[in-house]
Order: structure tokens, then C-alpha cells, then sequence
């Protein structure tokens, strides 16, 4: 009300001032007054607002002392700062197939707008206006820099959301404040920019990324004069730098992607890493069928006792130079690209590797083994840790990773690598999980080599094969081997630890083969017990099985060749049409849900494992495939009794 009031007064005497400051015309009355009416008016006049000022002030002041009671008015400034910059800056990344930054999540001008105290904050931070990225508007993007006055610069720019002109105008305005970059990303960049980085000083960088695109940077770049200081991270995607550059001196992250021109020689990587004693991720992707030179000899080894990420994947001759050489204990990320496959010079150059290795296996959540026709591919994996950081992801885990090349099938030489480390870890408490994977071989000797090298230790086995090779592997985890040892046979069955078996692509294998082996793994009495000369090592149960069926076959009629296995723990089953519907042939893929899969919108009523009761228990769900007359099998599709898996609106 007060406001109100005094608004409505301060209206009221500005107008009448105005009127008596106006021009008087001949029939107004006020032209006969004198003089000193008119001085009273205006003094009055500023007397009124003398006084509306003077009780905005109190107003004011009353906020003021209101808002400092308020628990955020007791955050201390600095606080305040990091908080504004971490939301001003957590959502941004560089993701999609053009490297851009995602949206910003707040901008600094949602902050001013809370309370005259944050907006004083953030007007008066320089820091806060640092970020330069060529995301934000031209005008904000110069604003951003006249703020940010002596504060260290951390810039992102993607010269294709930047047209000709912006893009010149910003080269220019960056470029004189390179005294103060701290982090670059230049995504992107063309050869007339990287000519001007050559003549940069640039003696607070800590961080620098350039990206081009392939074929548009031909010649070498001297980057910042080949010196650079406090330079610790380094990418280069598609440009060459000389080798003998003091940008590669005490760095601390090396990712050097460039598939054009000629590649550095072997002595001058060696010459870098060994500049590079700190060094924790290195990464080297180079052409491999461009000749490393001469291999120097192996005087001195390169130590590297910090180094977690290492990726090689260059030329094999200089593969095995730096792994021969390389001391890394603490690894935690190994991938080699492009192994030759040249007997046992591979093994000689892993050995001393295989304690670094063997540390990533036990710390490992799984390990993934896939061998197909002309590759193998070893991964040893953990759960990705994200570390956030001023928006910056750091997925770094434990993983192994060993391709092999080459016109024909991996060596023996790389399984056996393979298969001293898993057996080296494979203790008691070792107890991840193990896959297999094989893809198209067709020689049933190949396969047996390669269960019989990683037998075991395999837990898991995914077969995308053809159906008579599929039905070769089934049939041979169906029989067990006799090994004869101080007059004693024992029988022992390949794969051992086999707890899951997935097929995959085999829609013509024969239920009957699978369920024998199934039938003879579980251990039915098929062998005579108590017997002195014979003695068998059961091997672990199976728990899953993965099957894709034939047009032909129901996956009821698989059903009810298993309702009596106890032992199963749940049983996933993909067949190629919807349910209900087997004389069609339309693929109906991933549409209707499995009812017998696990965690499926209708329960399995024949797994064992979980709430569920496992078949024999009087609590558990009934079969609707045995043969009792009480229990009707709602799964047929004759008489009055619906299929509840034809419908759309399948049981909840």
C-alpha cells in the first residue's frame, strides 16, 4: 500500500512540475503567476523525490538485511564461484559424429537474475567468463573474452559451426590472448590456423587437442615453436608434428591418430617415450603397412611405471619393438592392433608382459575372448568408472585387448599366450566370468584346438557357427575324455566350468543333440559309481541355455522336452516368429515377448532360480505339459481356451 501510495504521488507531482516547466499557452491561468510560484513548485518537487529515494533506500536496506538471514547469503564467495562454474559447465562434452559440445545446462546470465548478490558475483569473477566456445553466439563469444580480463582462457571451438568471417575475427582475438590459454580443442582446424600456432607462444598451456579432417593438413606443424612448458596432454588426430619436438617432453597423456604421410621412425617413438617418464595414457595410431625404418637395438629398456591406458597400432615390427622394451606394472588398459602372426616371436615378446597382464585379469569383472576366421580379439573388462570433473569423463578400466592379422585363423602361439594367463589367475578366488565367442570356422580341428587350449577356464560359450559345426561343439561338451594317470582313469569333460550356452544363427541344430548333452553333463548315474579304476570329475551344471529355433519347431515343443530338468536354473529360449503364430512367415524379431525368458512382462513358470520353486516342489507353478488331467494347458490353440500370447494385451 505504501508503495502504492507513494508511487501514485510521485506521478502526480512529476506531472505537475512538467506542466509548470511547459510552455504556457495564452488561456492558461498559471501564466499570470509570478515568478516565484513556479521556484516553490520545483522545489517542492524535488523534495518529493528526495523522499521516495530515501525510502527506497530503506526498503533496500530492509532486503538486504532480510536476504542476509537466508542459509545461501552465508555461502562464502569462493564457494559460491566453483558452484557457478561447475553447473555453468557440467553438461559440456564433445559427443556426435561433429565433435560439438552438448548444450550448456545453465548459462551465467540464469544466475544473475536470482539476487543483486550473485549477480555482483558473477559480473565481478573474470574467471567465470573463461570459457570460450564457438557453441555460444559471436557477440557472447566476444563479451565472454572482454570479462574474463587476465583469468586463464579454456577454449573449445568447431570451426564447422563457425562461418568464414566469426571465424577469422575470433583467430585474431584468440590469438593475441595466447599468454593466457590454459586448455585448447580445436576441432576441425584448417592448415592456415595451425601456420598461425606455429608463430604462438603459448607458455600456461596444459592441455591442447587438434582434430582435422583426413587429407586436409598435408605438411608437418611445429606447433607453439616446438616449446611449450607446462604442456602435459597432447591429442593430434590426422597432423603430423616432428618427432623431435619439445612439445614431447614430460607429457603426461600422448595420443598421436594419423593414418597420412610418412610415420615417425621406431627410435624416434622410443626417443619420445623415454622423454616422457610420467607418462600415464599413450595412444599411437599409425598406418600399418608404412615401413617403422631400421629397429634399433634393444640396449635399455623404456620405463614407463605410471603408464595405465596403453593402445598400439601401428606397423607389427614396431609392435613387437615397443612391447619387447616396455616396462609397464601398473597397466591397466593393454590393446595392440595388427599382430603379426609370426610364431613364437609373439609369445617371446609377451613374457615379460604377462605379470602386468595377469594384474588386469584379477581385477578384471569379466573376460571376453572372440576368435573368428582370421582375428582374435582378448578383452578383459571391468565396470566403467566415471570420474566427473569440470565436465570432463574419465572411463578408464581395466581391459585387455590383443587382435591378431593375418590370412588364415590366429596362430597357436597367441593361445597359448592367452592360455597361461587365464590359467595363471585362475585361482579360487578368481571367480569371474569367462566368455568364449567363435565366429565362421569351419574346421571342426580348429574348434576342438581352441576349447581344448582354453578349457579350463571358459564359463560362458557363444557359438555363431553353422549348424553342423554348432551341433559338433554340443555333441563334443556331451562326451568326457578318459586320461590315464598311475593305473587310474579319469574322466574329464571339456569345458568344465561351462555354465551358459548361447547359439546363435544355428536355426537347423537338433533339439535332441542339445538336450543330451544337457542330460549328460547334469550327471545322471551314465557312469558306474564307487569304482576304483574309474574315477569322474562332475563337471559345473548348466544354468542357461540360448537357442534360436527352426521354422519348423515350436519353442512348446522344445518345452516339453525339458519340463523335468531340475537342475536348470532358467531357460531363454528365441524363436523367428511371434508366438502363436508358427505356420507364418513374416519375421516378427524382438515384437512379442518371450514368456520363458527371464524378465519378460509375463513370467517363466519353469525356472528354478529366484522366487519361482524348481519343478518336483508341491509350491511351485504346475506344468501345463504334464499329462494331468486337472491341469488344462493354456498354451494350446484348440477349443475355448485362449492363447494369452496371441493376444496384444499379454498377462502382466
Amino acid at each position: 500500500m505504501d508503495d502504492y501510495m507513494a508511487q501514485a504521488l510521485n506521478t502526480f507531482w512529476v506531472g505537475a512540475s512538467r506542466k509548470a516547466r511547459s510552455e504556457p499557452s495564452l488561456n492558461d491561468p498559471m501564466l499570470t503567476e509570478s515568478q516565484s510560484s513556479t521556484i516553490t513548485m520545483r522545489s517542492l518537487d524535488n523534495a518529493f523525490k528526495t523522499f521516495i529515494n530515501g525510502l527506497h533506500h530503506l526498503y533496500s536496506v530492509e532486503a538486504c538485511q532480510h536476504n542476509t538471514l537466508l542459509p545461501i547469503s552465508r555461502f562464502p564467495n569462493d564457494l559460491l564461484v566453483e558452484i557457478f562454474a561447475l553447473a555453468s559447465e557440467m553438461d559440456i562434452s564433445v559427443t556426435g559424429w561433429d565433435y560439438s559440445p552438448q548444450q550448456r545446462g545453465i548459462s551465467l546470465a540464469d544466475f544473475t537474475l536470482v539476487c543483486r548478490k550473485w549477480r555482483a558475483i558473477v559480473c565481478n569473477t573474470p574467471s567465470l567468463w573463461a570459457y570460450i566456445s564457438s557453441a555460444h553466439p559471436h557477440r557472447a563469444t566476444l563479451e565472454c573474452l572482454a570479462r574474463s580480463d587476465q583469468a586463464l582462457l579454456r577454449i573449445f571451438l568447431n570451426y564447422c559451426s563457425l562461418n568464414y568471417e566469426n571465424a577469422e575475427d575470433l583467430n585474431t582475438r584468440i590469438l593475441e590472448e595466447g599468454h593466457r590459454w590454459k586448455t585448447v580443442e580445436l576441432h576441425n582446424v584448417e592448415m592456415d590456423m595451425l601456420k598461425k600456432l606455429e608463430q604462438r607462444a603459448a607458455p600456461l598451456l596444459e592441455r591442447f587437442l587438434a582434430r582435422a579432417d583426413a587429407g586436409m593438413v598435408h605438411d608437418t606443424v611445429n606447433l607453439f615453436g616446438g616449446s611449450a612448458s607446462r604442456l602435459r596432454h597432447l591429442t593430434l588426430i590426422n597432423i603430423r608434428i616432428p618427432w623431435d619436438s619439445g612439445l614431447l617432453l614430460r607429457l603426461r597423456t600422448l595420443y598421436i591418430d594419423c593414418h597420412q604421410g610418412d610415420n615417425p621412425s621406431a627410435q624416434q617413438v622410443v626417443h619420445a617415450l623415454q622423454s616422457c617418464p610420467d607418462l600415464t595414457r599413450f595412444r599411437l595410431n599409425l598406418s600399418p603397412k608404412v615401413h617403422p625404418g631400421p629397429i634399433p637395438p634393444e640396449t635399455f629398456p623404456i620405463e614407463l611405471p605410471r603408464l595405465e591406458y596403453l593402445d598400439i597400432s601401428v606397423h607389427p615390427l614396431m609392435t613387437e619393438h615397443l612391447l619387447r622394451r616396455m616396462r609397464i606394472p601398473s597397466c591397466k588398459r593393454f590393446s595392440v592392433e595388427d599382430v603379426e602372426a609370426t610364431g613364437p616371436t609373439f609369445s617371446a615378446t609377451m613374457a615379460h608382459l604377462n605379470p602386468s597382464l595377469s594384474s588386469i585379469l584379477r581385477a578384471a569383472k569379466d573376460v571376453s575372448i572372440n576368435i573368428d576366421g582370421n582375428s582374435l580379439d582378448y578383452k578383459a573388462t571391468t565396470t566403467v568408472e566415471e570420474v566427473w570433473y569440470k565436465g570432463e569423463v574419465d572411463d578408464l578400466a581395466q581391459y585387455i585387448h590383443i587382435r591378431a592379422s593375418g590370412n588364415r585363423f590366429t596362430g597357436d602361439f597367441v593361445l597359448d599366450t592367452l592360455s597361461w594367463l587365464l590359467d595363471n589367475v585362475h585361482t579360487p578366488s578368481f571367480i569371474s566370468p569367462v566368455y568364449l565367442h567363435i565366429f565362421n570356422i569351419p574346421s571342426s580341428h580348429t574348434l576342438m584346438v581352441i576349447i581344448n587350449r582354453l578349457s579350463s577356464v571358459i564359463t560362458n560359450l557363444h557359438l555363431a557357427l553353422s549348424s553342423a559345426s554348432a551341433e559338433t561343439i554340443i555333441s563334443y561338451l556331451a562326451e568326457p575324455f578318459k586320461v590315464i594317470t598311475d593305473g587310474t582313469t579319469t574322466l574329464r569333460w571339456p569345458l568344465p566350468n561351462l555354465m551358459e550356452l548361447y547359439c546363435y544363427g544355428c536355426v537347423d541344430i537338433e533339439p535332441e543333440v542339445v538336450l543330451a548333452c544337457i542330460q549328460r553333463r547334469a550327471g545322471r548315474g551314465l557312469f558306474p559309481q564307487g569304482s576304483r579304476e574309474h574315477r569322474e570329475e562332475l563337471p559345473t551344471r548348466l544354468m542357461k541355455l540360448h537357442l534360436r529355433l527352426p521354422r519348423r519347431s515350436s519353442s512348446t515343443d522344445i518345452m516339453k522336452m525339458f519340463p523335468d530338468c531340475e537342475e536348470w536354473c532358467g531357460l531363454e529360449l528365441e524363436h523367428e516368429h511371434g508366438f502363436g503364430d508358427y505356420s507364418g512367415c513374416t519375421p516378427n524379431w524382438g515384437r512379442t515377448p518371450n514368456p520363458y525368458a527371464s524378465g519378460a512382462r509375463t513370467p517363466n513358470p519353469y525356472a528354478s532360480g529366484g522366487r519361482t520353486p524348481a519343478w518336483g516342489n508341491s509350491s511351485c507353478t504346475p506344468n501345463p505339459y504334464a499329462s494331468g488331467a486337472r491341469t488344462p494347458n493354456p498354451y494350446a490353440s484348440g477349443g475355448h481356451t485362449p492363447n494369452p500370447y496371441v493376444s496384444s494385451n499379454s498377462t502382466q
